[in-house]
């Protein structure tokens, strides 16, 4: 008969303690996974005094977490430059660390997760909507690229300053979506070392498409109900401009010249409809590009009171000035009507983008080059 050897005796001795005392580990708790730390989501928003206000969530404990910055976000995977610590709570206000151009952020967790940021919206004088689709997630985890790509309403307000912020910032090419008389009333500016190119997606808007048109003169009684003119104009959009939506596709396919920005005129509708293509070819889910979307409301609000205020004598009745409202924001409505006529004439979104000639070789192209 053998018996113990002391080492083993201690452990048996410990074993009987903890089963004495009740400190037993359940199968379930033994087998349970270890959540790691990670950032669920976060943002940076300018207030109104230029002063930076960070906010964020978490998944598992994240702990202390420390802000670095760059002008450049591939910079921030090399470490950055210190901007300030939180050791409790999940939010801050900083000032600006870098007022003359435009700067990213990394937020590192001390207990190991980080998250690269930026803010959505450009802060610029003359421009209201310019945004950045960067921080995106993708359906398979991945996410869009912050300084990259941009979108944008018309550039004819930008400043000196607003000029030298986006060259700072890496801008490489505009790309104008205008109708040929929109972008000779109000040209964009002529920014050093960055190329124009401009790509109507109308040469001009058919008559019954032409806000700008009734807008001068104050034809409110063609725009229908709330919300009909802008329906129209999403169908139109994919019934009547492909080979305009290939040109550009394949553009940001192929481009070597980014960081880059589209624009029209308010941002909102030819923009908006080319940012829901990109950003569906990059993966992103559908929910996520409305969101997207739907952010013009917020950028383009006070442009759109002002006008407001200013044409609010020429309406007749209460229903052509809810008409006219209808046209200058965006609502969820007017882009499911274009993904709706995709889908009728096309059957799919990925078949739409195929036959503009974005085949799934550069679409894989384009996610290389524009995803994390």
């Amino acid at each position: 008969m053998s018996f113990p050897m002391k080492k083993d005796l201690v452990f048996i001795l410990l074993a009987l303690l903890l089963l004495c005392t009740g400190n037993t580990v359940s199968a379930t708790e033994a087998t349970k996974p270890v959540v790691q730390p990670q950032f669920a989501q976060a943002t940076v928003e300018r207030q109104f005094d230029g002063q930076l206000t960070f906010s964020w969530q978490g998944i598992g404990s994240l702990g202390e977490v420390t802000i670095y910055w760059e002008n450049q976000p591939e910079n921030l995977r090399k470490g950055g430059v210190p901007l300030a610590t939180v050791s409790a709570g999940s939010t801050i206000t900083v000032p600006d660390p870098s007022p003359g151009a435009r700067p990213y952020f990394k937020l590192v967790s001390k207990n190991g997760a980080s998250l690269l940021l930026a803010e959505r919206n450009l802060p610029l004088q003359g421009v209201g909507n310019f945004r950045d689709l960067g921080g995106y997630e993708t359906a398979d985890g991945r996410t869009v690229k912050w300084g990259m790509l941009f979108r944008s309403d018309q550039l004819i307000g930008m400043t000196a300053q607003d000029q030298s912020y986006v060259a700072k910032s890496g801008l490489k090419t505009m790309i104008d979506l205008r109708t040929v008389s929109e972008a000779k009333a109000k040209p964009d500016p002529a920014i050093p070392n960055v190329a124009y190119v401009h790509l109507p997606l109308f040469v001009e808007h058919p008559a019954y498409l032409d806000a700008n048109a009734m807008l001068a003169a104050s034809d409110w009684n063609t725009m229908g109900k709330p919300g009909d003119y802008l329906k129209s104009y999403n169908k139109a959009l994919v019934a009547d401009v492909n080979q305009p939506h290939q040109q550009f596709l394949d553009m940001i396919a192929t481009s070597k010249s980014f960081p880059l920005v589209w624009h029209c005129t308010s941002g909102k509708d030819r923009t908006g409809f080319e940012t829901a293509l990109i950003l569906y070819a990059l993966g992103v889910p559908e929910d996520t590009i409305m969101e997207d979307y739907l952010l013009s409301n917020k950028y383009n609000e006070a442009y759109n009171t002002k006008l407001m205020s200013a044409i609010i004598s020429t309406f007749s009745s209460v229903e052509q000035a809810d008409a006219v409202r209808a046209v200058l924001v965006v609502r969820p409505s007017y882009l499911q009507t274009a993904f709706d006529e995709i889908k009728k004439q096309y059957g799919s979104v990925d078949q739409y983008l195929d036959s503009l000639g974005l085949t799934p070789e550069k679409r894989k192209h384009m996610q290389d080059v524009f995803l994390n």
